[in-house]
């Protein structure tokens, strides 16, 4: 294999003399003077007493050398094999507690030394440090068991977090405060109707990153106002920085809806667009979505004030975000609730529109009849496949493609990847990336690897890592369209 090569100072968040702070000469351990070295300087001492000790197996000596000074700048004990077999050999020592391993040596693969360790019972944990990012590699090393891949170039940050993660216990999955009901998705389910949870989905129409708080609902339109002559407003139900959203009554159908309605400090044109026509727009790219699992849109109107608002279906339960919060959901509902989201996304994607702001504050998981159906919501952000770059980026961050950073033309593929961190979240309770601008998002997006889901979650399957990877591929001709990555992810469940 060739050299790893040096990160640069955006993929290590350092300094380029980062790399130049080497370990003490008794933290190294050169293991390899032999063909078959059979003494090793990292003998098993109390835990208290000495740093674990890290194999690296690699056939390139500036990598070994690289990974090295890497680990010596934690302290670490470091020993050197540069082929499969001497690799093999000191994997065995109860000196050992992680193996660093690369794919292409001489000898024996990376692949065969794994085989061979977890056929003996050794269950020393296994990184794979290669330059082979194939998803079938991938999921094959994963099968056999390593404990994690990491492809080369490597963020020496993000495989540092990785090597002290799978040397600490791993930590089991909290749980939540009242036992969840034990019912498989889309089975009959109890709609416990609490006042307040429709409340709480429509406050948080229109936030940005997870945790902001919307502005304090303050009533803009007196209750009983009737707009457009059939929608009488019954009660405020929540605002957001964009717009407030009202419970009313369509007269004539005696039917409850939602309205959204434009608030009054609402910035009257942003990029010489009116916000009339934005929220026109949003209609319209909503009406032309019709999914079981997309929001309806049903009509569109400006009040006398000249203010525009949108007419929607009313929907009862509780946010997918809501419900993340409390507990990382069980893997089959996760894999169900996301699919039918990517199902929803493929119906948009026909009618020529993108969502752009695809994450678990936007799918509202609705009970109907006793049934929860998941459904996605708010086109606000939304544009048209092919349309060229808006004046400025929407959406949000954490869940924004790399290409979408650079002003890239609007794709379909940006949503998948979105939906991707979105079931990564779903499962984990986490986002991949845990940057919070721009700026930063970028810089680890450049730098590569985020923390697999089956290794903070044991019950999850290394299909569970493939299908992710695709879907959160970096480059976008790697990840499938939303039928597609629908199908994968229903597969998992």
């Amino acid at each position: 294999m060739g050299p790893a090569g040096k990160a640069s100072p955006a993929e290590s968040g350092c300094a380029p003399v980062f790399w130049r702070l080497g370990p003490s000469a008794s933290a190294t351990v050169h293991a390899f003077d032999g063909p078959l070295a059979r003494q090793h300087a990292c003998p098993r001492m109390d835990a208290s007493d000495t740093p674990p000790c890290i194999l690296v197996a690699d056939d390139d000596d500036g990598n070994r050398e690289l990974l090295e000074r890497l680990l010596g700048t934690r302290s670490f004990r470091v020993m050197l094999a540069p082929d499969g077999e001497v690799a093999l050999h000191l994997a065995q020592s109860p000196a050992v507690d992680l193996v660093l391993l690369d794919q292409m040596m001489p000898g024996l693969t990376g692949t065969q030394v794994l085989q061979r360790l977890r056929a003996m019972g050794n269950d020393v944990p296994v990184i794979m440090l290669t330059a082979v990012g194939v998803a079938s590699e991938i999921a094959e090393a994963l099968r056999l068991g390593a404990d994690d891949y990491v492809t080369k170039p490597f963020s020496p940050t993000v495989l540092l977090a990785r090597v002290e993660r799978r040397l600490r216990p791993r930590p089991a999955l909290r749980k939540p405060d009242t036992p969840a009901p034990q019912l498989p998705f889309r089975t009959e389910l109890r709609a416990e109707g609490a006042p307040g949870a429709f409340t709480s989905f429509l406050g948080r129409l229109l936030r940005g990153k997870r945790g902001a708080e919307s502005t304090d609902p303050v009533e803009e339109l007196p209750l009983g106002t009737v707009l457009s002559r059939r929608y009488r407003l019954k009660s405020m139900a929540g605002s957001g920085a964009f717009g407030v959203v009202y419970c009313a009554q369509h007269m004539d159908l005696e039917q409850d809806v939602a309205v959204k309605v434009l608030r009054r400090d609402a910035a009257p044109v942003e990029q010489g667009v009116s916000s009339l026509e934005t929220f026109r727009r949003e209609a319209v790219r909503a009406c032309r979505v019709r999914h079981p699992n997309a929001v309806r849109v049903s009509d569109f109107g400006v009040t006398e004030g000249r203010r525009p608002y949108l007419v929607m279906d009313l929907l009862h339960g509780e946010s997918l975000e809501d419900r993340i919060l409390r507990n990382p959901l069980p893997a089959r509902t996760a894999a169900l609730i996301i699919s039918d989201l990517l199902s929803a996304l493929a119906a948009a994607h026909d009618q020529g529109v993108i969502h752009h702001d695809v994450k678990a504050s936007n799918v509202f998981l609705h009970v109907e009849h006793g049934v929860e159906v998941p459904k996605l919501i708010d086109f606000g952000a939304g544009g048209d496949v092919g349309s060229g770059p808006p004046g400025m980026v929407v959406g949000t961050a954490s869940h924004m493609a790399p290409e979408r950073f650079l002003g890239a033309i609007s794709d379909p593929r940006s949503d998948v990847y979105a939906a991707g961190v979105t079931l990564y979240d779903a499962v984990v309770g986490a986002l991949p990336y845990a940057g919070q601008t721009y700026e930063e998002l970028q810089r680890m997006h450049e730098a590569g690897g985020y923390c697999s889901a089956s290794f903070l979650r044991t019950d999850l399957s290394p299909e569970w890592d493939v299908v992710l990877a695709r879907l959160m591929a970096l480059d976008p001709a790697q990840r499938p369209l939303a039928r597609e990555a629908a199908e994968l992810v229903r597969r998992l469940g």
